[in-house]
């Protein structure tokens, strides 16, 4: 690590300020690889002042500005990839909430301004894993009320049944929203609180909760993006032997039903519609490996037991249903209610990024299949071409065939497209003999999914504890699959169908960690912001027609077959007290936080519940006589104030802990 002392620097340029002497020395040199660490010692004022700016690729360099002053003794700087992370010490009371250090989108010192007019940024979150009142207001159980209540399912034993208590506290998370100066929130509605029978009547009750949740989503001036189907299928569904859930057409119908109801219902105000999440994920998932419900699963490789269905053919006939039904359902809305109610739909796809396990041909083929069975799988039938030929040739006749009409009305069903993204892998070449009983949509791609190439090297840090830890540190990948989509599909085609980020997040470190620990979560602030300074490099530089970022997640949730042990949520939820929900911010912040000046106040980690004594008002002249070293967080055009306190003029929040 770099080390510059400013007394040094004082010394050997003559100047009036170290840090100033320390900053032409470091200007001499040109970029520097952070980290880096500033030694201050005795007095050190900024007469000019200076604002720290970070520049793309771990450079960064100081510009003069006014009105900045720093007195302190014996201060440490370091410079953490364009952040300098500020710690505070002290007693910080009864800690039933802590603030998640969460410095995001703007918080990572990117502005609005790195990013096209117009460009949304925006929280994410499911039905199911936050709403809670699982036999409340009417409500029918879903395939998820079952699937996680058999022992042996989720990792913790925990179950959605109360989760975040959103049906209960949505006020009180709308607003945390405001105050994180977010533009959009995408959530989904659950089928069962509509549907939740057979019978085919509406309840009442659940159409009044997203009416209110809806009406004050807009009143706080957020955006609703809905999403029809988040994974949570009404278990009427499931057991009716003529639909089978995604395994027979005839969800098609029902589908279609559910969706014109909600067009009809709440299109009046709900602009932006996304039909179902992750289409891959409910196949390959649901009902290959048997992880999430309805955890159907044949083979033994999966590490889950046997219990029903064939994972060799079932993802592929439900993904092919739940195309078909998104296509229907898009149809219904452009026929009946886009043109009156000027709304938008879409559908989010996900799928990780592929490198190839070396330079072979055989890796570098394989890593273009993983990418194909995972993205094009979906995305092909969108712009109108057939499922991979390379899914056509590993699955043969398991993989289904689309009529004529099907394909035509697949074709154009998208008026954007959102993508989750989180993390990469390498693939590695496999002709490995697969008996038939076992043969499914991961060996059929013929290649392995490896964390380390040839050399070696793995593809990124891990993310979470190793169980749960599938995510690794790639934001360089997200470019590439943009650059992959563009190529694949045309820029000219790209340019008429947006992109949204519709999900990109990660997990703690480790799971249960105490508040304190979990609240001081730097590993997730590094991957946001690299992933976002990837995100508007791209965008500017290489045009692509990204037009929205969601952050997964708002809160702490049921991370499915992980439980509420998997911890993704910007504020930070105790599970093990009573709900509570409290301003995620103090009263000393004058504005809404996300693009907004902040004044006068520098958070730490987490804020702590009913005592906000994690944001402290900096007193620099208790650091005059002891020794002290702190890290702060650099925004750039930060500035270091005169007034007993450090000021952030722009983009920054926290994660917060906010108790059940």
């Amino acid at each position: 690590m770099e080390e510059y002392d400013t007394t040094s620097q004082m010394e050997q340029s003559g100047e009036a300020s170290g840090l100033q002497g320390t900053t032409r020395a470091i200007e001499k040199q040109g970029s520097v690889l952070l980290p880096v660490k500033i030694k201050c010692r005795g007095e050190c004022a900024l007469t000019s002042a200076k604002d720290l700016t970070f520049c793309w690729h771990n450079e960064f360099t100081f510009h003069e500005s006014s009105h900045a002053q720093l007195l302190g003794s014996d201060l440490l700087f370091r410079l953490r990839f364009g952040l300098l992370f500020q710690h505070f010490f002290g007693n910080c009371g009864e800690k039933q909430r802590n603030p998640r250090l969460t410095g995001f989108y703007k918080g990572h010192r990117l502005g609005r301004k790195d990013f096209p007019s117009g460009f949304q940024f925006g929280v994410a979150t499911a039905a199911y894993q936050i709403e809670g009142a699982a036999f409340e207001g009417g409500r029918g159980l879903s395939i998820w009320d079952v699937f996680s209540h058999i022992q042996g399912n989720i990792v913790d034993g925990t179950t959605g049944d109360v989760a975040c208590d959103h049906y209960h506290l949505y006020k009180d998370d709308i607003s945390i929203m405001k105050k994180l100066g977010i533009d959009v929130y995408r959530f989904s509605i659950s089928w069962s609180r509509i549907f939740p029978d057979g019978s085919g009547q509406l309840n009442l009750e659940g159409v009044s909760f997203y009416n209110s949740l809806i009406d004050c989503l807009l009143e706080a001036g957020i955006e609703p993006y809905v999403t029809l189907y988040h994974w949570d299928l009404p278990l009427w569904l499931e057991n009716d032997v003529n639909v089978k859930g995604f395994l027979t057409k005839n969800i098609e119908k029902y589908f279609t039903i559910y969706a014109e109801n909600c067009f009809k219902l709440f299109g009046d105000r709900v602009k932006s519609w996304v039909t179902i999440n992750e289409v891959r994920t409910i196949a390959v998932e649901g009902y290959g490996d048997g992880s999430k419900a309805p955890g159907r699963c044949s083979i033994s490789t999966s590490g889950i037991p046997k219990s029903r269905g064939d994972s060799s053919t079932e993802p592929y006939i439900v993904a092919h249903n739940a195309l078909l039904a998104h296509a229907a359902a898009v149809q219904v809305y452009r026929k009946t209610f886009q043109a009156e109610q000027k709304g938008r739909i879409g559908i989010a796809v996900d799928g990780k990024w592929f490198e190839p396990y070396s330079d072979t041909s055989e890796d570098e083929a394989a890593a273009q299949r993983c990418i194909e069975f995972e993205i094009a799988w979906i995305l092909d039938p969108l712009f109108g071409m057939d499922y991979p030929a390379s899914m056509r040739k590993g699955a043969g006749d398991r993989l289904p065939k689309f009529s004529e009409e099907e394909h035509n009305i697949l074709a154009d069903s998208v008026d954007f497209i959102g993508y989750n993204y989180y993390t990469a892998y390498y693939a590695k070449h496999s002709e490995a003999y697969i008996e038939p009983a076992e043969r499914w949509h991961l060996t059929d791609r013929l290649a392995t999914t490896e964390t380390s190439n040839s050399d070696g090297n793995l593809i990124g840090e891990r993310f979470g504890p190793p169980d749960l830890g599938w995510i690794f540190n790639c934001p360089w990948a997200l470019p590439k699959v943009l650059k992959w989509i563009e190529q694949r599909y045309g820029k000219q085609q790209i340019a008429k169908i947006p992109i949204l980020i519709t999900e990109n997040g990660t997990m703690d470190m480790a799971r249960n960690l105490p508040s304190d620990v979990a609240c001081n979560d730097l590993k997730r602030i590094e991957y946001l912001k690299a992933t976002l300074q990837h995100l508007a490099v791209c965008i500017k530089e290489h045009e692509y027609q990204v037009k929205g970022y969601f952050a997964w997640s708002l809160l702490d949730n049921f991370e499915w077959n992980s439980g509420l042990g998997c911890r993704f949520g910007l504020y930070y939820v105790d599970f093990e007290n009573k709900q509570m929900r409290m301003a995620c911010l103090p009263d000393c912040f004058d504005q809404p936080i996300m693009g907004i000046e902040l004044s006068t106040v520098v958070a730490t980690s987490r804020v702590v519940a009913g005592n906000l004594s994690c944001y402290h008002r900096i007193d620099m002249a208790s650091f005059t006589s002891t020794s002290t070293s702190l890290d702060l967080i650099c925004f750039p055009n930060a500035t270091i104030s005169s007034s007993s306190a450090l000021a952030y003029p722009g983009l920054f929040f926290s994660r917060i802990n906010r108790s059940e």
